[in-house]
C-alpha cells in the first residue's frame, strides 16, 4: 500500500517509535541475564525434583521386584515344607503304624532308600516322644541334644513339622537344618517322632531354588522364636559363623519398625495376614531395603534384601545422564539468549509492523486505523468519509466449508480491497468479516458510485481450493461533519448505514440522522430493559397445548412486557435487544425462573403428566455450564408431573455445534425433551438433522395458515410428519386458529397441537381455570375445544405474539 502525502507523518511515527530503541536494547540485556539465572535456578529446582522422582521411581521399582521374588520364594520354601512334611509323615506310620518299626533291618532299608531318592535330605530317623532313637539312617546322629529342650517339645505340641537351628554334621561336613515331624494315632496321640536333616550345602542343598533367585540380592530363611538363620543365599558367601548364632535382635526390632509403619499394621497383623511387607534396617552389612514373609505354619520368615548402594548405582546412572542434559540445556539456553539479544533491533520493527496489521490478511488493523484517521483528518482539515464494508454470507461459507477456507477467502478478499484503494485512501480490517475504506472524498454522489463500485469488485466470484464462492457485502457511508468528527461517532454511524444496507443486500446506504433513531431508541428500550428485571416487569403467559383427543398435555411459556412509559414492547425486539446488549443471559435466568414458578402451580392442578415449553434463544445455549445452570433449577423445583420442554430454533444450529452439541446431550440424558421450532423456516439440512438430538419438531405457524386453501401448502406439512416420524420425533402444529386445521393436521399424522382453536396465552390463573373446565378424554376434542375458541374473540395481534417469545 502506498502512503502518499502523508508517508512523512507515518515515517514519523515510526522514527519516534524507534527513539527509545538503545533504552530498550539495554534493558532487554540486563533482563535477560536475570531471566538467564532465574531459568538456572528453576533448572537446577526441576534437576532435583528430577532427580527425587528417579530415586522414588529406582526404589518402588526394586520393591516391586523384590515383591516378586518373595512371593516366589515363600510359595516355593512353603511347598518343600509341605512336601518333606508330608515324606516324614508318611515314613513314620509305615514305620510305627504298620509295625516295620520291630524289624530294624527292613526299617533301615526303608530309610536308606528314601535316602536315596531324596538327595536334598541327609538323614532320617525315628524316635520316641521323648527323643530317644529307634531307628536311623547310617549318617543320621539322631536329634541333637539342644534341639530336645526346644523344638521336641513344639513338635509334640505342633500339628505341623517344626524346624530346629542349623548344625555342621561332620560325617557329611555339611550344614544341616533338622526337622521333626510328630506321628499321631488316629486319637491324635504321639506315637512317635520322625527327623530329618536338611542339606543347607553339597551337589543338591534342600533350598536350592531359593539360592538361584538370591544371586541378585540377598535371600534368607530364619526361625522367628530364636532368629536363627536357616538359609542364606547370595552372590556373596554368607558371613562367617552365620549359622552358628542367631540375628541380633535390634536388628530383628528395627526391621519389625520400619515393616510397622510402612504397611501400618502391627507386627501381630502383619504375621498372622501371610503378606509381603516392605522394611528398611541397617545391618552389619550396611543399610538395606527388604521385604518379608512370614509362615504362621512353620514359624520362620523368608526375607529378601537389597543393598542400598545398589540403587544408588542405579541412581548414579540416571543422575549423570540428568545432571549432563541439564548442563547441555543450560548451555543451549545461554546461546539462544544470546541470539536473542542480537537479533532484537530487527525483531523490533517486525513486532511494530505485527502490532499494526492484520495477520491473516496483512491489512492495516484498528489501531493503524485509528492512526490513519488522525493523519487523514489533520490532512484533509476535518474533511473525511468512512465506509464501513460487511460481507453477506461470509458466515454460511465458514460454517460449510470451514474455517481454513474461509481465511483463504478473507486473504483474497483482503488484497482485493488493497488494490481497489487508492493512494489517498486507507484499508483496514477491524473484525472477522468487517473492514473499513478512509477517503479524503466526502461528495455524497461520488460516494455511493464508489461504493457500488467496491461493491461489484468484491462481489465478484472467488476460487479457493477449486471451490467457487460467491459474496457480496452491504456498506455503510459516514462523512464528516453529519457524522461526527471522532472515529468512534464515524464508526456507528457508518454501521447504523451498514445495517440499513443489510435488508437491501448488496447495497450501499448514506448515514443519515434520522437512522440514528432507530438506534436510540433501542438504547432506551435495553435500559427500560435493565429496570424491568430489576422490578420484575415481565409476565409470563401461558398458552396450551393438545393432543390428538384434545386432551391438554402442556402448556408453552410466553414472555409479556408492558412498559409504563414504551408501551407494549413485543417480544421479538426486546429479545433481539437483550442479545447484543448482553442482557441475554439474566433475562434469559429471569424467565426460566418465573416459568418453573408457574410450573410449580401446573404440576399441582394438572393431576396428571403434562409438559412445560420454555424457549430458548441460541445466545443462551452458548454459555458456559448452560445446562448445568437449568438442570439444578430443575432439579430444585421438583416436580412430580411437569416435564420440562426446552424450544430452540434451527439458526441455533449456525454457531459452534459441537458445544452445542453437548449442551443438549446432557439436557437429554436428564430427562429434558428438546423441541425444534419453526422447522422448515431457517436452517434446513437433512443430514444435520439425523445427528441432532432433537425428541420433536414445531411446525411453523406460516405453513399451517395456508393449509385450507393451498394444496401445496398441505403437501409440505404433510412431508414434514414423515421426515419427524421417519427421525423418531414426535410433531406439534403451533398457530392452528380452525377446526378444518385441526382435522387436516390429525390427519396428517400430528402428535400435539396449539393454538387460537383450543386456547389463547393466559396467566397462570386463567390457566388454573382453563385447566379445570378443559374437556376429558371421554368428552372428545372438537366440542369441547370449539366452545373454548366461541368464547373468545379473535385478536390477531396476539397471535402473532404467541411465535417466537421466550
Amino acid at each position: 500500500m502506498h502512503f502518499g502525502a502523508h508517508a512523512d507523518v507515518f515515517a514519523g511515527v515510526g522514527a519516534r517509535a524507534c527513539e527509545p530503541g538503545a533504552d530498550r536494547m539495554s534493558s532487554l540485556r540486563r533482563n535477560l541475564k536475570q531471566l538467564f539465572g532465574l531459568i538456572a535456578l528453576i533448572g537446577a529446582g526441576l534437576l532435583v525434583s528430577g532427580l527425587y522422582g528417579q530415586w522414588q521411581g529406582i526404589a518402588e521399582r526394586n520393591e516391586m521386584r523384590q515383591r516378586s521374588q518373595i512371593a516366589t520364594l515363600a510359595g516355593a520354601t512353603r511347598n518343600m515344607m509341605a512336601s518333606q512334611e508330608m515324606v516324614l509323615d508318611l515314613l513314620g506310620r509305615q514305620l510305627l503304624v504298620d509295625g516295620l518299626v520291630d524289624d530294624s533291618v527292613a526299617a533301615v532299608a526303608l530309610l536308606n532308600r528314601m535316602l536315596e531318592l531324596n538327595p536334598t535330605v541327609a538323614a532320617y530317623g525315628l524316635a520316641t516322644p521323648t527323643g530317644e532313637l529307634l531307628v536311623r539312617t547310617s549318617r543320621s546322629p539322631g536329634i541333637p541334644a539342644r534341639e530336645r529342650q526346644t523344638v521336641l517339645p513344639e513338635t509334640l505340641e505342633s500339628m505341623h513339622m517344626r524346624l530346629g537351628r542349623p548344625y555342621l554334621m561332620e560325617s557329611l561336613d555339611e550344614w544341616v537344618v533338622p526337622v521333626c515331624m510328630a506321628i499321631r494315632d488316629a486319637d491324635g496321640r504321639v506315637l512317635g517322632v520322625m527327623t530329618a536333616s536338611l542339606r543347607l550345602q553339597g551337589p543338591r542343598p534342600f533350598f536350592e531354588e531359593q539360592s538361584f533367585l538370591g544371586e541378585t540380592n540377598t535371600v534368607q530363611i530364619v526361625r522367628e522364636s530364636d532368629l536363627f538363620p536357616l538359609h542364606w543365599a547370595a552372590a556373596m558367601a554368607p558371613p562367617e559363623g552365620y549359622y552358628t548364632r542367631s540375628i541380633p535382635r535390634e536388628y530383628y526390632l528395627d526391621a519389625i519398625a520400619s515393616a510397622e509403619r510402612r504397611s501400618g499394621a502391627g507386627i501381630d497383623e502383619i504375621m498372622a495376614s501371610g503378606r509381603p511387607v516392605g522394611y528398611y534396617v541397617t545391618n552389619a552389612l550396611g543399610p538395606h531395603f527388604g521385604m518379608a514373609v512370614f509362615d504362621p505354619s512353620y514359624d520362620y520368615w523368608v526375607l529378601t534384601q537389597t543393598h542400598r548402594n545398589q540403587l544408588l548405582a542405579e541412581f548414579a546412572r540416571v543422575g549423570s545422564l540428568y545432571v549432563a542434559v541439564f548442563v547441555v540445556l543450560l548451555l543451549a539456553i545461554l546461546v539462544v539468549l544470546r541470539m536473542i539479544s542480537r537479533t532484537e533491533h530487527q525483531r523490533q520493527r517486525e513486532l511494530v509492523h505485527r502490532a499494526n496489521h492484520d495477520a491473516l490478511t496483512g491489512l492495516p488493523n484498528r489501531q493503524r486505523m485509528t492512526a490513519d484517521f488522525k493523519a487523514m483528518q489533520k490532512a484533509g482539515a476535518g474533511q473525511l468519509s468512512l465506509l464501513f464494508i460487511d460481507m453477506d454470507n461470509f458466515k454460511s461459507v465458514n460454517d460449510g466449508f470451514g474455517h481454513v477456507q474461509g481465511d483463504a477467502l478473507l486473504k483474497q478478499l483482503g488484497r482485493r480491497l488493497s488494490a481497489f484503494a487508492s493512494d489517498s485512501e486507507k484499508v483496514a480490517r477491524i473484525g472477522g468479516d468487517e473492514f473499513v475504506l478512509l477517503t479524503p472524498d466526502t461528495d455524497r454522489t461520488s460516494l455511493v458510485a464508489r461504493a457500488n463500485g467496491l461493491i461489484e469488485r468484491l462481489a465478484a466470484p472467488y476460487t479457493v481450493n477449486d471451490v467457487r464462492c460467491e459474496l457480496g457485502c452491504s456498506v455503510g457511508i459516514a462523512s464528516m461533519p453529519s457524522a461526527g468528527r471522532s472515529l468512534n461517532d464515524m464508526l456507528r454511524a457508518a454501521d447504523v448505514a451498514m445495517y440499513a444496507a443489510k435488508s437491501h443486500r448488496n447495497s450501499a446506504r448514506l448515514y443519515d440522522p434520522s437512522m440514528g433513531h432507530r438506534y436510540l431508541e433501542n438504547i432506551r428500550i435495553e435500559q427500560r430493559l435493565r429496570a424491568a428485571l430489576e422490578q420484575e416487569l415481565i409476565e409470563m403467559v401461558y398458552q396450551p397445548q393438545v393432543d390428538r383427543d384434545g386432551r391438554i398435555v402442556g402448556v408453552e411459556a410466553l414472555a409479556r412486557w408492558q412498559d409504563e412509559a414504551l408501551g407494549r414492547v413485543e417480544p421479538r425486539r426486546f429479545i433481539a435487544i437483550a442479545e447484543t446488549s448482553g442482557l441475554i443471559s439474566r433475562l434469559g435466568d429471569y424467565i426460566v425462573d418465573r416459568c418453573l414458578v408457574g410450573g410449580a402451580v401446573l404440576d399441582r392442578i394438572s393431576g396428571r403428566p403434562v409438559r412445560l415449553s420454555i424457549n430458548i434463544s441460541a445466545r443462551q445455549f452458548l454459555q458456559q455450564e448452560f445446562a448445568e445452570r437449568i438442570l439444578e433449577r430443575y432439579a430444585r423445583a421438583g416436580f412430580e408431573n411437569v416435564r420440562l420442554v426446552l424450544e430452540i430454533t434451527e439458526s441455533l444450529f449456525m454457531e459452534d455445534l459441537s458445544q452445542i452439541m453437548g449442551q443438549l446431550e446432557s439436557l437429554r440424558m436428564a430427562g429434558v425433551r428438546i423441541s425444534l421450532d419453526d422447522f422448515g423456516t431457517g436452517f434446513s439440512s437433512l443430514s444435520l438433522l439425523r445427528k441432532l438430538p432433537v425428541d420433536e419438531l414445531k411446525i411453523d405457524k406460516s405453513f399451517v395458515d395456508n393449509l385450507e386453501r393451498d394444496a401445496w401448502a398441505r403437501e409440505l406439512v404433510h412431508s414434514i410428519i414423515s421426515i419427524g416420524k421417519t427421525h423418531g420425533m414426535s410433531l406439534l402444529a403451533e398457530g392452528v386458529e380452525t377446526r378444518q386445521q385441526f382435522e387436516i393436521l390429525r390427519r396428517g399424522g400430528c402428535d400435539a397441537f396449539q393454538g387460537y382453536y383450543f386456547g389463547r396465552p393466559m396467566s397462570i390463573d386463567a390457566l388454573k381455570e382453563f385447566v379445570a373446565s378443559a374437556p376429558t378424554a371421554d368428552s372428545g376434542a372438537r366440542s369441547g375445544l370449539a366452545g373454548t375458541l366461541a368464547d373468545t374473540e379473535y385478536d390477531q395481534d396476539d397471535a402473532e405474539r404467541s411465535q417466537h417469545d421466550q
